[in-house]
């Protein structure tokens, strides 16, 4: 099968199956990582080209042409983010895009050395004594 052909049913199926959702993610350096590692073994099965080939993910985009995911996603990402500012109404879409999350410092978490606000290493008994007289 061309090269052509196999870029055509990537463009049009498996990068939106990759993106699906993109609109709502947060992008970390991870996550960009991870969808860029995606597209090249993508690319590289397409062209039948092994890692241990050594052949430099431009060389395999410039035979491949075919659209960048990553910016792909970030694209898709920013529509969204047009299409919620445009939004006039009270939409629950609107508010948990522009909610800021609670206010304050969050609770501490109780350690097992704590258990309902009681310490439990003076609440056992001790070892060697017994209650018997």
């Amino acid at each position: 099968m061309p090269v052509k052909i196999k870029t055509k049913i990537m463009n049009s199926s498996l990068l939106p199956c990759l993106t699906y959702g993109c609109q709502t993610w947060k992008f970390t350096a991870k996550s960009k990582q991870k969808i860029n590692t995606c597209q090249r073994g993508l690319e590289r099965s397409m062209l039948s080209i092994k890692k241990l080939d050594k052949v430099r993910h431009t060389k395999i985009r410039s035979i491949t042409k075919a659209t960048n995911a990553l910016s792909y996603a970030l694209k898709l990402k920013w529509k969204w983010a047009g299409h919620i500012a445009r939004l006039t109404d009270r939409r629950w879409t609107v508010r948990a895009t522009m909610w800021k999350g609670p206010e304050g410092k969050r609770a501490k978490r109780e350690t097992s050395d704590t258990v309902g606000g009681r310490d439990q290493k003076n609440s056992r008994p001790k070892l060697g004594s017994s209650s018997k007289g």
